[in-house]
Protein backbone atom coordinates (compact mmCIF):
# COMPACT_ATOMS: atom_id res chain seq x y z
CA UNK A 1 0.00 0.00 0.00
CA UNK A 2 1.31 3.24 -1.30
CA UNK A 3 1.96 6.85 0.69
CA UNK A 4 -0.98 8.19 -1.23
CA UNK A 5 -3.39 5.35 -0.82
CA UNK A 6 -3.40 5.76 2.96
CA UNK A 7 -3.66 9.95 2.52
CA UNK A 8 -6.56 9.42 0.05
CA UNK A 9 -8.51 7.01 2.83
CA UNK A 10 -7.46 9.43 5.74
CA UNK A 11 -9.02 12.37 3.60
CA UNK A 12 -12.29 10.40 2.75
CA UNK A 13 -12.41 9.07 6.54
CA UNK A 14 -12.31 12.88 7.53
CA UNK A 15 -15.17 14.07 4.75
CA UNK A 16 -17.25 11.52 6.04
CA UNK A 17 -17.17 12.50 9.40
CA UNK A 18 -17.16 15.98 8.59
CA UNK A 19 -20.25 15.63 6.54
CA UNK A 20 -21.77 13.37 9.05
CA UNK A 21 -21.17 16.98 11.93
CA UNK A 22 -21.85 19.32 9.42
CA UNK A 23 -20.10 21.55 6.84
CA UNK A 24 -19.17 24.76 8.52
CA UNK A 25 -21.28 28.16 6.69
CA UNK A 26 -20.80 31.52 7.14
CA UNK A 27 -22.82 34.36 6.41
CA UNK A 28 -22.60 35.91 3.06
CA UNK A 29 -23.54 40.02 2.59
CA UNK A 30 -25.39 40.45 -0.84
CA UNK A 31 -26.80 43.30 -2.46
CA UNK A 32 -29.47 43.07 -4.80
CA UNK A 33 -32.43 44.29 -6.42
CA UNK A 34 -35.64 43.03 -5.67
CA UNK A 35 -39.19 43.06 -5.94
CA UNK A 36 -39.95 42.62 -2.11
CA UNK A 37 -38.11 44.45 1.37
CA UNK A 38 -35.20 41.82 2.09
CA UNK A 39 -32.84 42.65 4.61
CA UNK A 40 -31.67 46.27 4.61
CA UNK A 41 -32.84 49.11 1.95
CA UNK A 42 -30.44 51.08 0.69
CA UNK A 43 -31.74 54.37 0.48
CA UNK A 44 -29.14 56.11 -1.87
CA UNK A 45 -28.99 53.59 -4.40
CA UNK A 46 -33.28 53.17 -5.02
CA UNK A 47 -33.40 57.19 -5.69
CA UNK A 48 -33.38 56.48 -9.81
CA UNK A 49 -34.44 53.27 -9.40
CA UNK A 50 -37.95 52.49 -10.58
CA UNK A 51 -40.45 52.21 -7.99
CA UNK A 52 -41.42 48.39 -8.72
CA UNK A 53 -37.72 47.46 -7.34
CA UNK A 54 -35.64 48.07 -4.13
CA UNK A 55 -32.05 47.62 -3.55
CA UNK A 56 -31.72 45.85 -0.64
CA UNK A 57 -28.81 44.13 1.38
CA UNK A 58 -28.92 41.39 3.60
CA UNK A 59 -27.13 38.20 4.66
CA UNK A 60 -27.70 34.40 4.26
CA UNK A 61 -25.71 31.47 5.19
CA UNK A 62 -23.03 30.34 2.74
CA UNK A 63 -21.40 27.12 2.58
CA UNK A 64 -18.50 28.78 0.74
CA UNK A 65 -15.87 28.36 3.09
CA UNK A 66 -11.56 28.25 2.51
CA UNK A 67 -12.32 24.51 4.61
CA UNK A 68 -14.88 23.37 2.62
CA UNK A 69 -13.07 24.49 -0.53
CA UNK A 70 -9.91 22.69 0.07
CA UNK A 71 -12.28 19.49 0.92
CA UNK A 72 -14.22 19.83 -2.58
CA UNK A 73 -11.08 20.34 -4.20
CA UNK A 74 -9.83 17.27 -3.13
CA UNK A 75 -12.41 14.54 -3.38
CA UNK A 76 -13.17 15.50 -6.61
CA UNK A 77 -9.04 14.92 -7.23
CA UNK A 78 -9.85 10.96 -6.13
CA UNK A 79 -11.48 8.40 -8.09
CA UNK A 80 -15.07 7.52 -7.78
CA UNK A 81 -16.65 5.78 -5.30
CA UNK A 82 -19.98 5.86 -3.97
CA UNK A 83 -18.28 7.50 -0.39
CA UNK A 84 -16.30 10.24 -2.74
CA UNK A 85 -19.91 10.47 -4.56
CA UNK A 86 -22.03 10.89 -1.19
CA UNK A 87 -19.78 13.67 -0.21
CA UNK A 88 -19.42 15.65 -3.64
CA UNK A 89 -22.95 15.64 -3.83
CA UNK A 90 -23.07 17.40 -0.07
CA UNK A 91 -20.48 19.52 -1.35
CA UNK A 92 -22.67 20.96 -4.26
CA UNK A 93 -22.96 24.31 -3.12
CA UNK A 94 -19.67 25.39 -2.80
CA UNK A 95 -17.73 26.50 -5.85
CA UNK A 96 -14.72 24.52 -7.18
CA UNK A 97 -11.23 25.80 -7.24
CA UNK A 98 -7.85 25.12 -8.47
CA UNK A 99 -4.59 24.88 -5.30
CA UNK A 100 -1.18 26.49 -6.24
CA UNK A 101 1.82 25.67 -4.72
CA UNK A 102 1.30 28.66 -2.45
CA UNK A 103 -1.30 27.44 -0.52
CA UNK A 104 -1.91 28.54 2.73
CA UNK A 105 -4.12 26.97 5.38
CA UNK A 106 -6.97 28.63 6.93
CA UNK A 107 -7.70 30.10 10.45
CA UNK A 108 -8.75 27.72 12.80
CA UNK A 109 -11.19 28.31 15.19
CA UNK A 110 -13.54 26.01 17.70
CA UNK A 111 -16.19 25.91 14.58
CA UNK A 112 -13.63 24.56 11.94
CA UNK A 113 -10.91 22.70 13.87
CA UNK A 114 -12.71 18.88 13.00
CA UNK A 115 -11.45 20.32 9.15
CA UNK A 116 -7.73 20.42 9.97
CA UNK A 117 -7.00 17.10 9.39
CA UNK A 118 -8.87 16.64 6.45
CA UNK A 119 -7.15 20.01 5.27
CA UNK A 120 -3.74 19.03 6.07
CA UNK A 121 -4.32 15.23 4.09
CA UNK A 122 -5.97 17.54 1.08
CA UNK A 123 -3.13 19.81 1.10
CA UNK A 124 -0.43 16.69 0.96
CA UNK A 125 -2.11 15.02 -1.87
CA UNK A 126 -2.97 17.54 -4.04
CA UNK A 127 0.25 19.58 -3.36
CA UNK A 128 2.48 17.62 -2.07
CA UNK A 129 4.93 16.95 1.27
CA UNK A 130 6.35 20.87 2.29
CA UNK A 131 9.62 20.91 2.25
CA UNK A 132 10.49 20.62 5.96
CA UNK A 133 8.45 18.07 7.80
CA UNK A 134 8.48 18.52 11.52
CA UNK A 135 8.00 15.14 13.52
CA UNK A 136 5.84 15.30 16.21
CA UNK A 137 6.78 12.47 18.20
CA UNK A 138 10.65 12.76 19.92
CA UNK A 139 10.79 8.83 19.63
CA UNK A 140 11.38 9.13 15.87
CA UNK A 141 14.73 10.77 15.77
CA UNK A 142 16.46 11.61 18.10
CA UNK A 143 16.39 15.48 19.40
CA UNK A 144 18.78 17.81 17.02
CA UNK A 145 18.96 15.40 14.65
CA UNK A 146 17.72 15.40 10.87
CA UNK A 147 17.59 12.75 8.44
CA UNK A 148 16.92 12.62 4.31
CA UNK A 149 14.35 10.64 3.40
CA UNK A 150 12.38 10.47 -0.27
CA UNK A 151 8.46 10.36 -0.43
CA UNK A 152 7.98 9.10 -4.35
CA UNK A 153 4.78 8.26 -3.78
CA UNK A 154 3.81 11.97 -2.74
CA UNK A 155 3.11 12.89 -6.46
CA UNK A 156 6.50 15.23 -5.59
CA UNK A 157 9.21 12.04 -7.23
CA UNK A 158 12.99 12.70 -6.75
CA UNK A 159 12.42 15.29 -4.65
CA UNK A 160 14.01 14.62 -1.12
CA UNK A 161 12.69 16.52 2.08
CA UNK A 162 14.70 17.47 5.12
CA UNK A 163 12.97 15.39 8.28
CA UNK A 164 13.84 17.14 11.73
CA UNK A 165 13.00 16.18 15.49
CA UNK A 166 11.42 18.74 17.31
Amino acid sequence: MSLRTLFERQLVREAKRITRKGLSRVYAEHIEQTGAVRGRVLVRENLGVPKATLMCRFAELSYDTPENRVLRHAISSLDRTDTTRRILRQLTEVPEIQLTRTWTRPKWNRLNRHYKRACDASRILTIGVPRHIRLERGDVLAKGTSAKREYPDTGESGETYDVEAV
